[in-house]
């Protein structure tokens, strides 16, 4: 994954993440955790370990079929730019 953050006032960021870390069962257990912890109890939304799993299993098989896939793209009107490519 890659985030790519250019502005015209300050230096440009580039990041770069392996996808298979990010998108882990692991991470997607933690993540599950982490959300459910801070949505609380009275909302009547749990989200399930399992769910997020099969959505970093979806989103790495997808990673295989298109590799330069743009997930985010944003250009502002000063003329900053955000890209997030998978």
């Amino acid at each position: 994954m890659r985030i790519v953050v250019r502005s015209k006032e300050r230096k440009n960021i580039h990041l770069r993440f392996p996808t298979r870390m990010l998108f882990n069962g692991f991470t997607g257990t933690i993540g599950a955790g982490i959300v459910n912890k801070h949505i609380g109890t009275d909302s009547g939304y749990k989200l399930r370990a399992s769910d997020l799993r099969r959505l970093m299993r979806e989103i790495n098989r997808i990673k295989k079929k298109h590799p330069k896939l743009d997930l985010v793209e944003v250009h502002s009107a000063d003329g900053d730019e955000v890209k997030i490519t998978l």
